[in-house]
């Protein structure tokens, strides 16, 4: 239904005092591609669509990163621990129908060099700072 006419049906509705609820619409996934993240650092980004929640979210095909997790809301997150890019497709299905979208995630093996709006990783970092400490000393002897 155009929104021309949504209007005018929820105009005449409202005037008359009754209420209607549209259906909902399939869900659209518009990403392509994740943001990239980095080892050891945490990540958080929702994958982004549109139309009416409540969105079921799962993967069909593929897989996350080692450490990245898909949450009910659309959020992929977690602490990645691989380096690469991976490829899965996520479903998106509301009450209307279902979209399904073929989507990559790229990890890079350098610490904060990934574009997500995770922060600091505590445990990646000392782990991270105890293997740059053992190779310091053993090239000193």
């Amino acid at each position: 239904m155009s929104p021309l006419k949504k209007f005018a049906v929820i105009f005449l509705f409202l005037v008359s005092g009754i209420s209607v609820a549209f259906a909902d619409s399939v869900p659209v996934i518009t990403a392509s591609e994740m943001p990239s993240g980095a080892m050891f650092w945490h990540y958080s980004e929702a994958i982004p669509f549109r139309e009416t929640a409540p969105i079921k979210w799962s993967i069909i095909d593929g897989s996350l990163p080692s450490g990245l997790d898909l949450n009910e809301d659309g959020v992929i997150s977690g602490t990645p621990r691989w380096q690469g890019t991976k490829y899965f497709t996520v479903q998106a299905s509301n009450s209307a129908g279902y979209a399904r979208k073929r989507l990559s995630i790229y990890i890079s093996g350098a610490l904060g060099s990934g574009t997500g709006s995770g922060g600091c990783n505590v445990g990646g970092l000392s782990a991270w700072f105890l293997a740059l400490m053992i190779a310091f000393f053993k090239s000193c002897y």
